[in-house]
């Protein structure tokens, strides 16, 4: 999966350099928000791409990590358990309106690794770590402040195998123009 990232990632970052369009932009973003499922906990992340004019409207390419805090449980006997979920991946989506603010349709395609680590007074007696494919259709709706962009991302997260749940994060992006 990592491989099959950079892979695309080189081939979007040759299209953007020799992209002939102002439009070809450098985006680079910051998240952290919330899932409805309480397990997952408070989630920040980042993200890294490139908005591309193809169509009339551009579209988007990228990475996205996203490490949600988990929750920490108290079990019986002194012993507790503590959670985490990193989701990471690659990103896309195309612009559906891109003025007076931005609306941008949004997808995720990666690896939803979830770790428990169980603990007896401090001291970690397991710790176990799980892999599952993960889609996160959503959107993105930003307001555009001269070269930086601030918005909200409604996102499914479809963990399949796993513990899927609805997401909204806050995120605040900087855009880069790639050409002169």
């Amino acid at each position: 999966m990592l491989r099959t990232s950079l892979v695309v990632l080189v081939a979007v970052t040759i299209v953007a350099v020799n992209s002939t369009s102002s439009e070809a932009q450098l985006v680079v973003r910051a998240m952290g928000g919330t899932a409805m499922e309480d397990i997952y906990g408070v989630g920040l992340g980042a993200s890294v791409g490139f908005e591309l004019p193809v169509g009339s409207k551009g579209m988007f390419v990228g990475a996205r990590g996203t490490y949600h805090l988990g929750k920490d449980l108290s079990l019986a006997g002194g012993l507790s358990s503590e959670t985490g979920l990193l989701i990471y991946g690659v990103e896309f989506g195309s612009a559906i309106v891109t003025r007076p603010i931005l609306i941008r349709s949004a997808g995720l395609l990666g690896v939803a690794s979830t770790s428990v680590k169980n603990l007896t007074g401090g001291s970690v007696i397991s710790k176990l770590t799980n892999n599952k494919f993960v889609f996160g259709p959503g959107l993105l709706i930003a307001v555009p402040i001269g070269p930086t962009h601030l918005g909200v991302e409604p996102r499914y997260l479809r963990v399949f195998g796993g513990k899927s749940s609805f997401a909204v994060y806050g995120s605040f992006s900087i855009n880069v123009d790639l050409t002169p």
